[in-house]
């Protein structure tokens, strides 16, 4: 009997020990990311890697007031267009530079953009945060079509022909799915045009 009122015990302290308050907040957690959201954009998704890192998507705050899709065809010209369009015409820049390595990380890891999942109409970017560093692949017009495996030939464009460890760039004429827009790849979710 006593050993029965002593395991009854021992498990109720158990309980409370466990509902008790942790110590700390993750606001004093150093590791916590600091994920600035742009005006106009809002966050749709957010996740862990298997890599490590974070990956945040962002889309448009107000869908209805996003910029129309450009150049949109249907299945039978995509052909046509994948001619016409995806020759991934890229221009370096100095502001915004995003680390390299992380972009690489990025377009390698099966949990990121190695994948077929669809990217639904409002999504306007894809930011990978690792180790302090961020890389956002954004895209200047909504897609239709697209696959998330379609914003890595861009990326590599801009990865290669901006070689250096810091850069940032813009890829025109970019396919994604069955749109011709503008792909860029820099430090931050917004900012793309096709300018």
């Amino acid at each position: 009997m006593f050993a029965k009122q002593v395991l009854v015990a021992a498990a109720f302290l158990a309980t409370l020990s466990s509902a008790a308050p942790a110590t700390g907040s993750a606001s004093e957690d150093s590791t916590a990311l600091n994920i600035v959201v742009p005006e106009g954009l809002k966050i749709l998704e957010q996740y862990e890697t298997t890599s490590g890192g974070t990956v945040v998507w962002f889309g448009d705050e107000n869908p209805a007031n996003a910029t129309a899709t450009a150049d949109e065809v249907d299945a039978e010209d995509a052909h046509a267009l994948n001619r016409r369009c995806g020759s991934n015409r890229v221009k370096c820049f100095s502001d915004h530079q995003t680390f390299m390595p992380t972009c690489e990380t990025m377009t390698l890891d099966t949990s990121v953009l190695l994948r077929d999942t669809p990217i639904p109409t409002s999504p306007r970017s894809i930011c990978y945060y690792e180790r302090g560093a961020t890389c956002c692949v954004s895209w200047a017009d909504n897609v239709s079509g697209a696959v998330y495996r379609h914003l890595i030939p861009a990326s590599n464009a801009v990865r290669t022909q901006c070689a250096t460890r810091w850069a940032s760039g813009k890829s025109y004429d970019t396919l994604i799915g069955r749109t011709c827009t503008t792909q860029c790849l820099s430090d931050r979710p917004d900012g793309c045009n096709n300018n």
